[in-house]
């Protein structure tokens, strides 16, 4: 399996964790929302688990842990629409607390890391996301 496969593979993971809190059936929004949490992730250094542990476990009223939050529900606003600030926040302390959705989304910021190393012909990845597309060519 290639780098594209595997990268397929836990954003359909990642999305299907979404779905699972959201219940949102429109399966792009679903996929771009995965790859775009992943690129915000990897654009603020958040490649691994422990870092992004570190980050989820910051006490609920310091700022930057607030901002983490609202950084990621705001995403959940844009792609699938839900405009209820509190249920989008505990949506995304849900997601945080899911070791398999943090893996599928880590690994997705992992490929996206590598194209900044590498052009996309070369890493055998290609988001599917026309934003994140965008960011990393």
């Amino acid at each position: 399996m290639n780098i594209h496969e595997k990268t397929a593979e836990q954003t359909k993971l990642a999305a299907f964790h979404i779905w699972q809190h959201t219940g949102c059936e429109d399966t792009l929004s679903l996929w771009y929302l995965a790859e775009d949490i992943a690129g915000y992730l990897e654009h603020h250094g958040l490649l691994g688990e422990t870092a992004l542990a570190q980050k989820a476990s910051l006490p609920a009223d310091s700022a930057e842990y607030i901002d983490f939050i609202r950084q990621i529900a705001y995403r959940l606003y844009i792609y699938i629409g839900i405009n209820d600030e509190t249920y989008n926040w505990h949506i995304t302390e849900r997601l945080l607390s899911n070791a398999e959705w943090c893996h599928a989304v880590l690994m997705i910021a992992a490929a996206l890391h590598a194209l900044r190393d590498m052009p996309a012909h070369m890493s055998g990845y290609q988001p599917y996301s026309p934003a994140i597309r965008e960011l990393y060519r």
